[in-house]
């Protein structure tokens, strides 16, 4: 659920990977699967989360607690997160 009561509904993806994710993560492979990920794609921020010293599993949990801090500092009215460079 969001913050104003609705359930966050994901659209229908092609890749079978992406169907049980939450809104806004989809899974990614690259080089012939070498390269294994997720991306977060939200409004308020991109991001990759696709380190081989974690595990698939640690790096969803990474990608959804990003998504928790973009949108409780959108909440917190932070706007957009800062940007590293």
């Amino acid at each position: 659920m969001d913050r104003y009561g609705f359930i966050k509904v994901k659209r229908k993806c092609k890749c079978k990977y992406n169907q049980n994710l939450p809104k806004y993560i989809y899974y990614r492979e690259s080089h012939g699967g070498k390269y294994k990920g997720y991306v977060v794609e939200h409004p308020n921020g991109n991001k990759r989360f696709g380190k081989q010293k974690y595990t698939l599993e640690e790096n969803l949990n990474m990608a959804k607690k990003f998504i928790q801090n973009i949108e409780s500092s959108a909440i917190m009215g932070g706007g957009e997160p800062e940007k590293r460079g």
